[in-house]
């Protein structure tokens, strides 16, 4: 894993709805060698998955934890 993985690993955390021609644009390579990198990230299993942060407030869910 070089810079570019970790910058690649960095947008995705922070906006996976990325497209990859957005990801290539603010890395600096093309659209296949950042399309090729992250699939080898999603293979690898580096990148298991990707999910919606929900926003609980707007659902009307509370959640109450003691221990």
């Amino acid at each position: 894993m070089d810079k570019k993985d970790k910058l690649i690993l960095s947008l995705l955390q922070e906006d996976s709805t990325l497209s990859v021609k957005e990801i290539s644009e603010k890395i600096g390579l093309t659209f296949t060698p950042t399309y090729e990198r992250i699939k080898n990230l999603e293979k690898s299993g580096v990148v298991e998955k990707y999910v919606a942060l929900l926003n609980r407030e707007k659902l009307g869910i509370n959640i109450v934890v003691y221990c």
